[in-house]
């Protein structure tokens, strides 16, 4: 049933023993680099993390220090595809498929645990009731503890919440641990905050929150100073400090985004020296709004 799931591996010191009830393609990754691929992943016992984990922010990570207290394997658990299924508005990731390998790189080893993350089509775990849903990931990742936000739904119509995860969880001795908002500000993490955040321009805002600057990932264009196809979200229309993620911050760039209102943006450098190694892909930290176009 749930053949096309995908498993990726960050830190990964060792391999688990016991079976699995289903196979996965895995490709493990190291700083978003692929290093092996079609390889069957067993895990002895799994902590699951669920939910979008769009922006990577330090919530998130607060989350994944409570499940690496609980094992040594923690799956970061996401169903992509959801935007889709129901028909919402798609929109770019607020973080880059390579800067989220990098950052759940990192995460493993200050945390000291393993960390896979797992992809699991939305369309084929939609129809199943909550208990069904859980009983899926006890079964297939045997489970031994769920770690979640306050605010986590599972199962059909989003009908399970945090109280149903716990009483489900209590009859089959699992560990249903949930996790309160991280707050800053005395305003609760975010990825709705982040993305408000990159709305307004509050680069500030959004490095507090993150842990990190906000990096965009495109096509770079040396002939024009141009950056575009960008794979993640942008902050809003304006003139940016910036600086490219492999230079330092003593060779700041100054960068002028321009985002249009389906929020598809281009970068272009307006001041500052580019190294001669940038290559065609590159990833532009932007620091601060300088001036709101």
């Amino acid at each position: 049933m749930f053949n096309s799931c995908f498993v990726f591996g960050f830190g990964v010191e060792k391999r688990c023993r016991s079976s699995m009830t289903c196979s996965k393609r895995v490709e493990e990754l190291k700083s978003g680099t692929s290093l092996h691929s079609g390889i069957d992943v067993q895990f002895s016992e799994s902590v699951i993390v669920p939910g979008k984990f769009d922006a990577l922010h330090l919530g998130h990570r607060e989350l994944l220090q409570h499940a690496s207290a609980l094992g040594d394997t923690v799956l970061v658990m996401t169903f992509p595809g959801m935007a889709e299924v129901l028909g919402w508005q798609p929109r770019k990731p607020t973080c880059s498929s390579r800067q989220r390998g990098e950052i759940l790189n990192a995460w493993s080893e200050e945390l000291s645990t393993n960390i896979y993350a797992v992809q699991i089509p939305f369309s084929e775990i939609r129809s199943l009731e909550p208990k069904e849903f859980i009983e899926f990931v006890v079964n297939d990742f045997n489970t031994s503890a769920i770690v979640c936000g306050n605010d986590w739904r599972f199962g059909y119509k989003a009908a399970g919440d945090v109280n149903m995860l716990k009483t489900i969880c209590s009859g089959k001795s699992l560990v249903a641990d949930v996790v309160g908002a991280m707050s800053l500000d005395d305003e609760p993490i975010s990825s709705s905050r982040v993305r408000r955040a990159l709305d307004d321009g509050d680069m500030e805002l959004v490095q507090r929150l993150l842990g990190r600057p906000h990096q965009l990932c495109g096509r770079f264009d040396r002939s024009k100073k141009v950056v575009s196809d960008l794979e993640n979200s942008s902050p809003r229309t304006g003139l940016y400090r910036a600086s490219i993620s492999s230079c330092s911050d003593d060779c700041p760039l100054i960068v002028r985004i321009d985002r249009n209102e389906e929020a598809t943006a281009c970068i272009e450098i307006v001041g500052g020296d580019l190294p001669e190694d940038v290559g065609e892909t590159v990833d532009v930290n932007i620091h601060q709004l300088l001036e709101a176009k």
